[in-house]
């Protein structure tokens, strides 16, 4: 159709010949070595990211789709202009990627509790669900400590547990997204009869290879690399 839904940002830019008069950092060790290694000819220069650019992320095509993924790429993209011929310029780009780093003082531990009250039926059934941490890494499993309390007159018959990714894609409106990366279905404990209460603790391993869909957001990767689910955005 002709159309193209990429959007391309320069956040940061540079002059690095003819010398301008700006102040530049000290280079660093490794800028020191290249320079004394490639000659005088090379030039140190030295990048911002804005505070709250994003993460590097893609999300996961189908295997039949072509193109590139929708997500967040950054290329350092260097450009050198001829003085004689005004139209020609040479182009090189570099892909490299921006992470972000956990806090590094874990947070209260996550609890929250949900009540429900059904028509024609007196009382309600409650679940409150913990969490044993508020931070994980890439590989850690997820526990999860439930307590289902059923004050109604209704039979709980099984309980199914999701971990579920939520997108947010700014590019258009509409844009959000929920994939389940981890899923667990039991019987075990059950039927939770009216008046009787239930306590179980459940485990969850959240993987790119549990999913068994496209659209899941992963960490941008390079070819080769195995990917790992993308990790929640910090603001």
């Amino acid at each position: 159709m002709g159309l193209s839904f990429r959007k391309e940002l320069i956040l940061s830019e540079v002059v690095l010949f003819p010398p301008q008069d700006v102040t530049q950092p000290q280079p660093t060790r490794l800028q020191e070595r290249l320079m004394s290694k490639l000659g005088k000819n090379s030039y140190p220069f030295h990048l911002d990211f804005p505070q709250h650019s994003p993460t590097s992320v893609t999300l996961t095509m189908e295997p039949d789709e072509t193109g590139e993924p929708c997500g967040v790429q950054y290329f350092v993209r260097g450009q050198i202009a001829s003085q004689i011929e005004k139209d020609r310029t040479s182009l090189v780009s570099m892909a490299i990627r921006k992470i972000q780093y956990a806090p590094t003082k874990p947070g209260r531990q996550p609890c929250t509790v949900v009540r429900k009250d059904f028509a024609l039926s007196p009382g309600e059934l409650e679940l409150e669900a913990t969490l044993d941490k508020q931070l994980y890494h890439h590989g850690n499993s997820i526990n999860v400590s439930m307590c289902v309390k059923n004050n109604s007159g209704k039979t709980v018959k099984k309980i199914v547990i999701h971990v579920v990714q939520c997108i947010d894609v700014a590019m258009f409106t509409g844009g959000h997204h929920s994939a389940r990366v981890a899923s667990v279905e039991t019987t075990e404990g059950c039927p939770v009869v009216p008046g009787s209460t239930l306590q179980k603790q459940f485990t969850l391993y959240p993987t790119i290879k549990a999913t068994g869909r496209y659209g899941v957001a992963v960490d941008n990767h390079s070819k080769g690399d195995d990917a790992y689910l993308a990790s929640s955005t910090l603001l």
